[in-house]
């Protein structure tokens, strides 16, 4: 536990102290040499969007990094997303790993991008938060994703893979993090 403990520390530390680049700059000045991910969510659509389209991810009980490198592209799909019990879980992660401490209490912002818009930095389907939650916002650029929404940005996300324990508790975040949704029914895509 206190392992556990120190390392949200140092990794909200490292946050804090280290300033984006440059918020304002467009995606084509911030972006990776190498792939980009071509895999935009679709928006307008619900139906086609990528996670509407992917069977829902079996949970394995592996760890995130675990999943993340296993798994092609577009392929996670939470499987818990509308489950009461599993968002409540969710809940007790997103409180649990200091998540209010950048994002606010109930995912309004803060220091770091509101969780409750329609502005994704990097894509709001379930396989780029997931990826985005275990390697942080420098592993997931250093994977080749482009910043696609522009927000208010302090830091980077820190990488929670190796924090969170299993694939189910990130499958529970995310069903909690769906919940906090306040945007247009529109633009739903999981």
């Amino acid at each position: 536990m206190m392992k556990q403990l120190l390392l949200i520390v140092a990794s909200l530390a490292f946050a804090c102290g280290t300033a984006a680049a440059d918020p304002a700059a467009p995606a084509s000045e911030a972006a990776p040499a190498g792939p980009t991910n071509q895999r935009q969510p679709s928006l307008s659509d619900p139906e086609k969007s990528p996670s509407a389209l992917l069977p829902k991810s079996e949970v394995t009980g592996k760890t995130p990094i675990e999943v993340v490198t296993a798994a092609p592209l577009a392929t996670i799909n939470n499987p818990y997303t509308g489950q009461p019990d599993k968002i409540e879980a969710g809940k007790a992660v997103f409180q649990g790993m200091g998540c209010p401490g950048c994002h606010g209490g109930n995912g309004g912002g803060g220091m770091c991008p509101p969780l409750t818009n329609e502005t994704w930095v990097y894509g709001s389907d379930d396989d780029t938060l997931f990826r985005l939650i275990t390697l942080g916002s420098d592993g997931l650029q250093k994977n080749g994703f482009i910043r696609i929404g522009m927000e208010n940005i302090v830091g980077p996300m820190p990488a929670f893979g190796a924090l969170i324990q299993s694939d189910e508790q990130l499958y529970e975040l995310l069903a909690y993090l769906r919940t906090l949704y306040r945007g247009s029914a529109k633009r739903v895509n999981w």
